[in-house]
């Protein structure tokens, strides 16, 4: 055998060997990457649990869990509010859970208003990252107008977690009434007197066509004769032309 037949025979021997190791290489590379794929697993869901027992649930899956951060919730302390990726999601083993941790509700400290001004207890809460909730508004006697008489929850209330305080809050004292005298047949002017010295006040005032009556004679009255009118209650007039 000529040497340059022994160096061809050397060559292929050395081209089959080449041949052989890339197919083997692309088999273990084929390998993998199916050995990979089949290690998805299906996100459960980790809402409602604690880390702990999140991590425990997750052990067998191979799948780590993150604490991607903490908020205020209704949720207990330490329960898992949110999660990503969703329950359902298909991942790969080795690919982290983020969650996000409960620091249960936010408690406010409620400051004490009562007594103050509407618009001052409204600065008040503000200021202490409230917020004003329902407005009643009634008559109290011996009470200012605009005067916050109660609040809810009260002042340092324990364990408030609601940001909304309610209010009452005076309107004064309750009106007087009496009843609406009778004008009917009165003169204009000495109609405006009778209301005058009743603590009343002259509202508007109408024409009314009533021949039978003499000029700038009150025809009627709003509200009408005998009804209970609160004092300084603006009385409207109907006056025949």
């Amino acid at each position: 055998m000529t040497v340059r037949q022994r160096l061809a025979q050397v060559l292929q021997i050395f081209f089959l060997a080449f041949l052989l190791v890339a197919a083997g290489f692309l088999s273990a590379v084929t390998a993998i990457r199916f050995a990979i794929r089949g290690k998805q697993v299906e996100v459960p869901n980790m809402v409602g649990l604690t880390v702990a027992q999140a991590r425990g649930k997750l052990r067998t899956l191979g799948v780590p869990v993150q604490i991607a951060d903490r908020a205020y919730s209704d949720q207990p302390v330490d329960q898992i509010i949110r999660q990503l990726p969703p329950p359902g999601t298909q991942i790969k083993a080795n690919r982290a859970i983020h969650v996000s941790i409960s620091l249960g509700p936010r408690k406010f400290t409620i400051p004490g208003v009562e007594g103050q001004s509407l618009r001052a207890a409204r600065i008040i809460l503000l200021q202490s990252g409230l917020h004003l909730g329902s407005v009643a508004q009634v008559h109290l006697p011996g009470s200012q107008p605009d005067q916050v008489m109660r609040q809810q929850p009260p002042a340092q209330a324990p364990d408030a977690t609601d940001p909304r305080v309610n209010l009452l809050v005076s309107l004064g004292p309750p009106p007087i009434e009496m009843v609406m005298p009778d004008l009917n047949g009165k003169l204009q002017l000495e109609g405006e007197l009778i209301l005058t010295r009743a603590g009343l006040k002259v509202g508007q005032i109408s024409s009314a066509r009533d021949t039978s009556r003499p000029r700038r004679t009150i025809v009627s009255s709003d509200p009408p004769a005998g009804a209970k009118v609160a004092q300084a209650s603006a009385i409207n007039l109907q006056v025949a032309e």
